[in-house]
């Protein structure tokens, strides 16, 4: 899914500053990474911006921090998916 340009632009400076949660996560995912999945961090998604994502994996890892603001709608979405 192609990412709007203010949220890819929104993506890259997240990257800057992560929070001390995702900096200990992101150390520990590129240590375990070397041969096996890649993770991406601040990933743009569609008008969303993943903390870490796995393109091999399809898999995407939301960190709780008080940095985000709610995300208004997304609950209604994993409602409908996980029926």
């Amino acid at each position: 899914m192609r990412a709007p340009e203010h949220t890819a632009k929104l993506a890259k400076s997240l990257r800057r500053s992560l929070s001390l949660p995702e900096v200990l996560l992101w150390q520990e995912l590129k240590k375990s990474a070397r041969g096996r999945l890649q993770f991406r961090k601040q990933h743009p998604f569609g008008p969303y911006v993943l903390d870490f994502y796995c393109a091999k994996a399809r898999l995407c890892v939301e960190i709780d921090d008080t940095r985000m603001e709610p995300m208004t709608g997304l609950s209604g979405t994993l409602d409908e998916t996980s029926s």
